[in-house]
């Protein structure tokens, strides 16, 4: 192998201490297999083995390193959090174990119910608190899990779709270092999940193909993503049957696919009954049209945006591999009469006109399309591969590749660099020496670690693919995928967390207040379901309450020292309404109380100063 590369010029001898590793060592797992005597089913199990092994350091380390975020995260966690406690009791053959089920059945969000989403996340989340206690890991482990198993469930699919192995290959190792993935589907979200029931219906479809019997898990699949997100699993569901009747028409006749439908989706029909029937008409409302249908037409809490808004998302995220999206849609295109080809148009294009035209706009909506880009890239990876040489066993057709991508592979190591400087201090500091005013370095030794290691890959792996050595794209691979296990290694892989005050220190004061059965309210406009999940309370936003709704009953204020000036509340015990001292404060944040108000009127003096102090200004009907 070695003299056959010196042969071609490639340029083996130079780089043979560092680069070719990974190809020789793939190279000579495929010989030993196949002199094994394993047959090709068996041989794609063990790549797929491989696969998921690779994936679980990504998508399980440091799951209990930084706080739960705001908002998806921290309500999922609490809806799993009543579910356990429903069911705390000797067992599941007692009572305790009735009332877990019937939590399950009936979730609560600080006792009120919750219709947002089925609770089969929710479920799973609350068996592992029961088991292992409340903690951020057992929060995101089953996301985690589930978005792990998604790579080689794409291995399969791309089996299924392409005659070469090296092309379902790259594009698992190209799905599996893309950080969206990664990253989104390690929290305690619901999109993992989506994903990766999304990816056991592809498969289970293509297989249907060859065997009738596998349209039993199209229903199963589709069942489990409406037990997830609802209606979104009738859209992707709907997604695959579609492509389906174009590739396989046959399979629409099948009584194993309508069969296993029914069998499916039964649970999912079974639950909304159920809830339709105990909260008629606010569940349809609240579960059905609010938090679907309604997204369609309408920006829910103002999330809006372009019909471009999604587009920009993937160039955002999608490196490095969206770089050779464009000729993966040229080739599907040209290539629709075969099955990849059209499930690239209907799966992708389907999902991307639907998202992009809805009037709700949430990042994470995107994530299910990051599949259908990986499956669009693997022929392309393929044949960049194959036309440098491979490994020196495939056919060797010398073509040169796009300038542009060493263009764009330049660009994004000097990106790189640019960030790697900024977060490891070196722009402050050159800024301080040389007297500039503008912004400093954010300081974060692992961002800093990690952007390294994906610029020194990828300059490296500009060099090869000037050189016209095929190892470029797994030194590509390589480095993303260290530098993306270095980032989740690290506290600052969620990244939203930096945009508010730490949770836990404000949530340590709350806490402590000596009378825990009363209400806890803030001047915040914002409720933050984090502070509420880690205070073991809901911390109520006043300013979103009518005043003709203010509390009647004793209750704790948390407030920002200006709202405690504002508010008259500096020199507690000077009056009737102004309440206790203050009992703690953390992050700028300060807890008052217990305070009352004593007018069901303006007449009150601290009433009166509650509702001046929220924007706008509002007084009593």
């Amino acid at each position: 192998m070695y003299r056959d590369w010196q042969r071609r010029g490639l340029g083996y001898a130079g780089t043979a201490g560092f680069v070719p590793i990974a190809g020789v060592m793939v190279t000579q797992l495929g010989r030993w297999l196949a002199q094994v005597g394993l047959k090709n089913g068996r041989r794609d199990w063990l790549w797929a083995l491989g696969l998921g092994l690779a994936a679980l350091p990504l998508f399980w380390i440091n799951l209990g390193g930084p706080t739960l975020r705001d908002w998806d995260e921290a309500t999922v966690a609490q809806v799993a959090r009543e579910i356990a406690q429903a069911g705390i009791g000797p067992g599941f053959a007692s009572g305790a174990g009735s009332s877990f089920w019937q939590a399950l059945l009936h979730p609560t969000l600080w006792g009120v119910a919750y219709v947002n989403k089925p609770p089969l996340m929710h479920g799973l989340i609350a068996l592992l608190f029961r088991g292992f206690g409340v903690h951020e890991w057992t929060a995101r482990l089953p996301s985690a899990s589930l978005s792990a198993l998604g790579v080689p469930l794409l291995y399969g699919i791309l089996r299924q779709l392409q005659p070469l192995r090296r092309t379902a290959l790259l594009g698992a190792i190209a799905y599996l270092t893309l950080l969206p993935i990664v990253r989104h589907g390690r929290l305690a979200m619901l999109d993992g999940a989506i994903v990766c029931f999304y990816l056991l219906t592809v498969w289970a479809g293509l297989r249907s193909r060859r065997d009738g019997r596998w349209s039993l898990g199209i229903g199963l699949g589709v069942g489990l993503m409406c037990l997830t997100k609802g209606v979104l699993g009738l859209l992707l569901g709907g997604l695959v049957l579609v492509f389906l009747a174009w590739d396989t028409p046959r399979l629409l006749a099948s009584g194993y696919l309508w069969a296993g439908l029914l069998l499916g989706l039964g649970p999912a029909i079974a639950w909304y009954a159920n809830q339709a029937l105990a909260g008629a008409e606010d569940f349809v409302q609240r579960g059905l049209v609010d938090q679907a249908l309604k997204r369609l037409w309408e920006p829910v809490e103002d999330h809006r945006g372009s019909i471009f808004y999604y587009f920009s998302e993937l160039l955002e995220w999608g490196w490095p591999w969206v770089m050779f999206l464009p000729w993966g849609l040229e080739q599907a295109w040209r290539e629709r009469g075969w099955s990849w080809g059209k499930l690239v148009l209907v799966l992708g294009g389907g999902y991307f006109a639907v998202i992009s035209s809805a009037q709700t706009k949430l990042p994470w909506y995107i994530m299910p399309l990051y599949p259908v880009v990986a499956i669009a890239i693997a022929p392309v990876l393929t044949n960049a591969w194959d036309r440098l040489g491979g490994t020196g066993m495939e056919p060797y057709t010398p073509e040169r590749s796009p300038r542009i991508w060493l263009g764009l592979l330049g660009l994004l190591t000097l990106v790189a660099v640019v960030g790697c400087a900024y977060f490891s201090g070196v722009l402050g500091f050159l800024g301080t020496f040389l007297g500039l005013t503008g912004p400093g370095g954010g300081a974060d030794g692992w961002i800093a670690i990690a952007l390294g290691l994906v610029a020194a890959g990828m300059a490296l792996s500009a060099g090869l693919l000037g050189r016209g050595d095929a190892q470029w794209i797994l030194v590509l691979a390589w480095s993303w995928y260290l530098g993306l296990l270095v980032l989740m290694a690290s506290p600052s892989w969620v990244f939203e967390l930096g945009e508010a005050e730490a949770v836990q220190p404000m949530a340590a004061v709350i806490r402590a207040r000596p009378q825990p059965g009363l209400p806890v309210y803030t001047m915040n406009p914002i409720e933050r379901p984090s502070l509420s999940f880690y205070s073991e309370t809901r911390v109520i936003p006043l300013c979103g309450l009518p005043p003709a709704f203010y509390p009647t009953e004793p209750f704790y204020l948390w407030l920002q020292a200006q709202d405690q000036a504002a508010l008259n509340l500096a020199q507690p015990g000077s009056g009737p309404d102004l309440g206790g001292p203050d009992l703690g404060a953390a992050e700028g944040w300060q807890l008052q109380g217990p305070l009352q108000l004593t007018q069901p009127t303006l007449e009150d003096g601290l009433r009166s100063r509650l509702v001046q102090r929220c924007d706008p200004p509002r007084e009593l009907p």
